[in-house]
């Protein structure tokens, strides 16, 4: 015959064993469960941050439409959405200047090679190292003379201004090396290498705030200005 005092007392034990059990699950499955929401708020938050900051596509866009043009002008139809307004006026201006104007279908086939980026996420700005060749005519539409696939280097500063979910250029400025060296602080590097086979191209002068150019002589200053900076950039920022 059972003993019906020890048999409640199992019935007892056990179900406070079971209880404690179901407690510990249950608070172990609570903290995970909180545990994983807290880690997907934070990695949604960090995603959606780095989307909406200045990206190296967005340069890398810009550069391109910039620097290969066939001719002076152009390749306006293919910038002019990437500047606002303003730059995108002042720009035309400048190209439009007798001194730029006078290389007009001198300097040709302009196209872009290699850049290498620093941008500043804080401020909206990015420095731009580039390379790029075009075709130099001695004569006008005498191509037997011209020298072909000159090499050319330039730095310049990007200034975006964040327009909607854009970030559209707003300011452009030709950098010297002494002027690089005070504006580098706050930069990350990407580098990015951008082999077109378009045609499309042209001149691109390189006064302090010229944007556009046309000489040999400008182009041969900038790539001299650009090569001394380069190894100084890539020993102060991390590649990333």
């Amino acid at each position: 015959m059972y003993d019906e005092k020890k048999i409640k007392r199992f019935k007892y034990a056990a179900g406070v064993v079971v209880a404690i059990v179901l407690l510990v699950v249950g608070y172990s499955v609570g903290n995970l469960t909180t545990s994983m929401s807290t880690n997907n708020k934070v990695t949604t938050k960090t995603t959606e941050s780095k989307k909406s900051e200045l990206s190296r596509a967005t340069v890398e866009k810009f550069d391109l439409a910039f620097f290969t043009k066939k001719d002076l002008g152009e390749n306006r139809n293919r910038y002019k959405g990437l500047m606002t307004e303003a730059m995108y006026n002042q720009e035309v201006s400048e190209e439009n200047k007798p001194v730029n104007q006078a290389y007009k279908g001198l300097v040709i086939d302009q196209v872009l090679k290699d850049q290498t980026i620093y941008i500043d996420t804080k401020d909206n700005t990015a420095i731009v190292d580039v390379e790029y060749t075009n075709t130099q005519l001695q004569e006008p539409n005498n191509l037997k003379t011209a020298l072909k696939d000159q090499s050319n280097k330039a730095t310049l500063k990007l200034t975006f201004d964040k327009q909607g979910n854009k970030y559209l250029v707003n300011e452009i400025k030709w950098l010297s090396t002494n002027e690089l060296s005070s504006d580098t602080t706050n930069y990350s590097q990407s580098t990015s290498f951008s082999n077109t086979a378009s045609s499309d191209t042209a001149s691109s002068t390189s006064t302090s705030s010229n944007v556009t150019s046309g000489t040999s002589t400008s182009s041969t200053s900038s790539s001299s200005e650009s090569s001394g900076t380069n190894g100084d950039l890539a020993g102060t920022f991390q590649l990333y």
